[in-house]
């Protein structure tokens, strides 16, 4: 039987010969890994399809002396491994994404590839006996069937899966990682372009796909790399440590802050001596500076971690500007500073964006001000630019004629934990942590902070924050509202409530006995529970009007005892309110208590006045006297 070749197999040789040498590195020298197992799948599935390719050389040049039905099984393996091939690329591309973070959802983004490799096996099954695709035949030898051109859709199909994968994935991958996977494809497609024009005697196909997988290996799969990938996935897994750490210590901070501030607001209800009230007006300013560095070190810890959730809704840029200076003006007054704040008329009166966030940025820009500032003026410019579309640049300047910073100083400003030329700033209060949380927020906000400064002459920050117009009426003069108080006299309550009974489920003591005292002018019949457990067994024995639930408590939680409640099916509580009242106060928690089933949600610190409204919304009105 004459045997003899179709084409030139030299460079599938060496291809087959190079791919089977990968395969025995990798297999020897490299440590395992999802990604791994899936790359050497490619390289055992590739190494198939060439060997195949080259079997199938030999059954075309053959076909007149070759058994038909062997020859056809020869193409259709040289298909279908081709089909196999490209399945486990996409299996690697979609086990990258996954190992960087980018999903959970490897089983659904290679079950399209999977059911057309299936889907090729099947049709090339059909065509040993059908014959669509090609024939073999020993009077005719080998010739094209009449649907040969369908033959190429499924692997462009999955190349162009593949590819769609690669582009889902750049957000997690590199762009140079990105770059050698699709240089595997160029070279495919190079290959076939080259023997279908100016090599068509030669087969450089296995060869080309043999140096894509080199690159692969090189770029990707490295000792050196395979390093810098585990060391990157402990960086990870140490930020997420460390943002769960700062999230259950948040929450234990807070506790004490609650029952501090909590106590010195009942002094401050039920004291006379101004000596005493003074004391407390100083321990509610110290536990409110502690816990806005708490909220700082949780915010800067969301910013790093992307997790920071911008939250829109539309304000007034007169309120937000009026809020700033009445938080700022006091502690610049008792430094002897003038603090003046310029408001361009034509800014729209009505804006959309995360009010919340652009007060702590104005806040913290004029608080350093403030602080490095001993003599002299600060000044506030706020200015809107169109950027069309709708939009505006919501620019925020603030001036100062304080000690300066030096150019070489300058890269520090925004580096958290920073002080720039720290043995002469020794003295000034703060932890560095303003101005680079200012700088990721903005930055979280689509917007930007930039500073120039001249040394011992002053410095300037200016913030710009594109907002959406609600109403494009422009803001007009501006005039500064109200003077800011630190303390008002807290000796008022708001309701009488004698018959109505409250719930209060809390692991902490203290504060059980503060939201007790808080509510003694209002009459309200309270009762405790220190755990989720004995909140359950009270559930059951008596009726409430309202219950106030903490979320972290030990044994078993807020969110548990609230599931179990609600499966109980409680004759006494079934349509009772259930309020979420957590030291948990970061952003988006409040959807997330609603979504969960609780009727509202109230933050610790807990503050009188916004305890007793909240039981005013919720208390049926016939239980309450209001005053």
């Amino acid at each position: 039987m004459g045997l003899h070749l179709a084409y030139n197999i030299d460079l599938d040789v060496a291809g087959l010969m190079i791919l089977v040498i990968l395969y025995i590195v990798v297999r020897t020298n490299y440590s395992v890994t999802d990604d791994l197992i899936q790359f050497r799948r490619f390289l055992v599935a590739a190494a198939l399809t060439v060997a195949a390719d080259i079997a199938t050389c030999v059954a075309i040049g053959s076909a007149r002396v070759m058994n038909p039905l062997l020859a056809s099984v020869i193409y259709m393996s040289y298909y279908d491994l081709q089909m196999l091939a490209g399945y486990y690329m996409c299996c690697y591309i979609a086990i990258l994404k996954k190992r960087r973070g980018g999903g959970d959802d490897y089983h659904s983004e290679t079950l399209l590839p999977g059911l057309i490799f299936v889907g090729a096996v099947i049709l090339m099954i059909i065509n040993l006996f059908m014959g669509f695709f090609n024939r073999f035949d020993r009077e005719l030898g080998y010739s094209h069937g009449p649907f040969f051109g369908l033959m190429f859709i499924l692997p462009l199909i999955m190349v162009f899966i593949s590819i769609s994968l690669l582009i889902r994935a750049r957000s997690v991958l590199r762009k140079w990682e990105i770059r050698t996977i699709l240089i595997l494809y160029t070279l495919l497609v190079v290959g076939i372009a080259l023997r279908v024009t100016i090599l068509p005697e030669y087969m450089p196909d296995g060869f080309l796909i043999a140096l894509g997988a080199l690159g692969i290996l090189f770029s990707l799969e490295t000792p050196d790399y395979r390093s810098l990938m585990k060391t990157m996935d402990d960086l990870e897994r140490a930020t997420r440590i460390k943002d769960n750490f700062l999230i259950s210590i948040t929450h234990e901070v807070r506790t004490p802050i609650n029952t501090m501030l909590g106590m010195n607001e009942l002094i401050l209800r039920k004291s006379d001596n101004d000596e005493v009230r003074e004391c407390a007006e100083n321990a509610v300013e110290a536990g409110n500076t502690l816990l806005s560095l708490v909220n700082d070190l949780l915010d800067l810890s969301k910013v790093e971690s992307g997790t920071q959730e911008i939250v829109n809704a539309e304000y007034e840029p007169a309120s937000l500007i009026n809020d700033c200076y009445n938080m700022i003006s006091d502690r610049a007054a008792s430094k002897g500073l003038e603090f003046t704040i310029i408001c361009e008329e034509t800014i729209p009166s009505l804006l959309k964006g995360d009010m919340i966030r652009i007060r702590q940025v104005m806040i913290n820009m004029l608080t350093n001000a403030v602080k490095y500032t001993d003599k002299g003026s600060i000044i506030m410019e706020v200015r809107g630019r169109e950027i069309g579309e709708g939009r505006v640049n919501f620019i925020i300047k603030v001036s100062d004629t304080g000690i300066g910073i030096r150019e070489e100083d300058l890269p520090k400003v925004f580096e958290k934990f920073g002080r720039a030329d720290l043995p002469r700033n020794r003295s000034i209060e703060g932890t560095g942590l303003g101005m680079p949380l200012s700088k990721g927020l903005c930055q979280a906000m689509n917007g930007d902070i930039e500073v120039m400064s001249t040394f011992g002459k002053g410095s300037i920050f200016i913030a710009t924050i594109p907002q959406e117009v609600v109403d494009p009426t422009p803001l007009g003069t501006f005039k500064i509202g109200g003077e800011h108080k630190n303390i008002a006299p807290m000796k008022y309550h708001l309701f009488n409530a004698p018959k109505a009974k409250i719930l209060i489920v809390d692991d902490t003591k203290l504060n059980l006995k503060l939201i007790k005292k808080l509510l003694e002018p209002t009459q309200v019949q309270v009762t405790t529970a220190e755990s989720g457990p004995k909140a359950l067994s009270l559930l059951e024995e008596e009726e409430y009007d309202l219950i106030f639930m903490d979320h972290l408590m030990p044994d078993m939680d807020g969110i548990e005892t609230y599931k179990l409640f609600k499966e109980s099916n409680s004759s006494f509580n079934k349509n009772t309110p259930v309020i979420m009242l957590t030291a948990n106060a970061m952003r988006g928690m409040k959807e997330e208590y609603l979504a969960m089933g609780f009727d509202d949600y109230l933050g610790k610190p807990v503050i009188g006045e916004k305890l007793e409204q909240m039981i005013i919304k919720w208390l049926p009105a016939d239980l309450i006297e209001l005053l």
